[in-house]
């Protein structure tokens, strides 16, 4: 299988999620919006990663632990619906309802693949993370974004 990454671009109203073949790196366009890479450490690597699921097994969202060095980060999440902090460096964003109830066994995969930062012309962040351990439903279900709250 071809190595894929998870495209979430945290627009003001709801995330647009696009996969793609490989890991972007530089710019890529989500939405019909451009992005640039912004360097938030040195590395490919913003910090370790859940993919979020209900006591149903539902897949509705992603949380991110920001990693030592990608501190600065932090200060680029915006406040939306879907995004639910946790803590000072820790937030989730949510495919589905942020009122979801999580079932923390099932949402531990503590992923630490490639993870990279853009951010738009009109300051709205994008995050690319490692999709391989997702199945084929999983990535369709996080493009079929319905955030209510």
């Amino acid at each position: 299988m071809s190595e894929r990454s998870v495209l979430m671009a945290l627009t003001p109203t709801h995330p647009v999620i696009e996969v793609v073949v490989g890991h972007p790196v530089g710019a890529v366009r989500v939405g019909g919006r451009d992005y640039l890479e912004t360097c938030v450490s040195g590395e490919p690597f913003l910090g370790f990663y859940d993919w979020l699921r209900t006591t149903t097994g539902a897949f509705v969202g992603f949380r991110l632990t920001i990693g030592r060095g990608s501190e600065a980060l932090a200060a680029l999440v915006p406040e939306r619906p879907y995004v639910v902090r946790d803590g000072a460096n820790i937030f989730s964003v949510f495919f589905r309802s942020p009122d979801a109830e999580i079932d923390e066994e099932r949402s531990t995969e503590q992923d630490f693949g490639t993870s990279r930062a853009f951010v738009s012309s009109e300051g709205d962040l994008l995050l690319a993370v490692d999709a391989n351990s997702l199945s084929d439903e999983e990535i369709a279900a996080a493009t079929q974004t319905d955030v209510t709250r």
